[in-house]
């Protein structure tokens, strides 16, 4: 996918995590006159709930206005080795540090967070891993989410994303990055090791 289409969407799923309808509208609307298949878009959208929760994720839906149900997305045959696949290609070697630290909170979250969160959405075919981890980096700094900003960023890069894409997205979805989230990903960028 072109970095312009994926910086669209960017802007639509930034928008809806800041809870801005008429900015999700003007988003989508701009991302159909550049030729983003309506597709992607709903995959977008149905990607934010694990960021953002349901009821502002169904809000987006909403101030989408998009037309008819969209076809229905299939289920993984085993949404928690999907899971471990996705989260494992998206964290790397700190994978296993990670799932840990979240178990060590929760058994349950954390299983849920694999089956769910990156089984049953995040590896679902509608975009690649990479467009998906863009779009979260920028729907974590748009909410000032911290803990988990710098492991997106690194998940971006490590599944093909450059620098540069991620510094466009936050162009892209300036109205609705404040400065200290937009700034916490370029620290990101700063500290993550370049890709040979």
């Amino acid at each position: 996918m072109e970095s312009t289409g994926t910086g669209l969407l960017c802007a639509v799923a930034a928008a809806a995590a800041a809870g801005d309808a008429a900015g999700v509208a003007s988003s989508v609307r701009a991302a159909a006159a550049r030729g983003v298949p309506e597709s992607e878009v709903r995959e977008t959208l149905r990607m934010l709930h694990p960021f953002i929760g349901f009821p502002r994720a169904l809000d987006a839906f909403a101030a989408a206005g998009l037309a008819g149900g969209g076809a229905p997305a299939g289920e993984p045959g085993d949404a928690e080795a999907a899971g471990r696949d996705a989260f494992e290609r998206v964290y790397g070697p700190d994978a296993p540090r990670i799932l840990a630290r979240i178990r060590g909170m929760d058994e349950e979250a954390a299983r849920r967070v694999i089956a769910d969160a990156y089984g049953r959405v995040i590896s679902q075919p509608g975009l690649p891993l990479v467009v998906r981890e863009r779009i979260a980096v920028v729907v974590l700094a748009a909410q000032g989410l911290v803990n988990q900003l710098g492991g997106h960023v690194g998940g971006a890069l490590r599944c093909g994303a450059a620098a540069g894409d991620i510094e466009a997205d936050l162009a892209a979805c300036a109205p609705w990055i404040p400065e200290p989230g937009a700034a916490r990903v370029r620290a990101a960028l700063a500290a993550a090791p370049r890709r040979a």
